[in-house]
């Protein structure tokens, strides 16, 4: 599993997989958000700084620091070997949207810097006003070597798939292969408002534009006519590792096509008994 912590405004992420919760939910999503059957809360800074919940016992799995701040909310009790093994054998990454409210390049570039030194695994930006995400990840890669570097999520609709792979198999050769492209639908009401585009069938909007994406990301060639995407194509190819592609998806016929199609799904305000009942195959 992975596990995606965005930072919080007192600079203690709420860490859940998958889910961006609004400030005003922060607090309450700190005790009753799950992943699996371990729950984890606070700032893992460095990984070993990790709390692990199974059902309403503390399993602590944290160095001396992190179990002092957290000790003033919950009770002590003992540690499970297992546990936190289970624990700490999970990826876990920064989600550092926030900072695109204001954005500034090289602060942006220093925190994934500094989140790789920290032990994440991975750092994830959206695509928000006039930050372009795929770029930033791929000059971010430059400067870092483990680290793994995703969009959560780029729209496709003011993309067509043909610059989109040129977005990401540039950053894909800039990070030496560490790129996940996350795409997505956005919000009809985005789509007609902001944009003032017609919000016509998404899941067919969507399925031609990952064949197409796909085809160029693979072979740097595309050839479809299709009803709402359209290329013919052929180029070369600045590497020969494809980045993994994601999709957000929650309605069943979107996760069908994440599920077949794509490397996985890309979650957003879900809490654990969707995942359960809906999402998780």
């Amino acid at each position: 599993p992975l596990l995606i912590i965005e930072p919080s405004g007192l600079d203690r992420p709420v860490a859940i997989e998958g889910i961006h919760k609004p400030p005003q939910q922060r607090r309450a999503a700190r005790r009753t958000e799950s992943v699996g059957h371990v729950r984890i809360v606070g700032r893992m800074k460095p990984l070993q700084s990790l709390i692990g919940f199974e059902g309403d016992v503390v399993r602590r799995c944290a160095r001396r620091s992190f179990r002092s701040w957290l000790g003033r909310r919950w009770s002590r009790s003992s540690v499970q070997s297992d546990t936190c093994r289970r624990v700490r054998s999970m990826k876990i990454g920064i989600n550092g949207s926030g900072r695109l409210a204001s954005p500034d390049l090289d602060a942006i570039v220093a925190d994934i810097e500094q989140s790789e030194s920290d032990g994440y695994t991975s750092y994830w930006l959206a695509q928000t006003a006039l930050a372009d995400s795929i770029a930033l990840l791929g000059i971010a890669g430059r400067t870092t070597s483990e680290i793994e570097l995703g969009t959560a999520v780029v729209p496709t609709w003011t993309r067509h798939p043909e610059v989109m792979a040129a977005g990401a198999i540039t950053a894909q050769a800039a990070s030496k292969g560490r790129l996940v492209l996350g795409i997505g639908l956005a919000h009809q009401t985005t789509v007609e408002d902001r944009w003032g585009m017609a919000w016509e069938r998404p899941v067919k909007h969507m399925s031609e534009y990952l064949a197409i994406l796909d085809s160029l990301l693979n072979t740097g060639t595309a050839s479809l006519k299709g009803e709402v995407w359209s290329l013919n194509q052929q180029a070369a190819l600045m590497t020969d590792t494809p980045p993994k592609v994601m999709i957000a998806a929650l309605g069943e016929q979107m996760l069908k096509i994440a599920g077949k199609r794509t490397d996985g799904t890309i979650l957003w305000c879900v809490g654990p008994k969707t995942l359960e009942a809906q999402i998780v195959p």
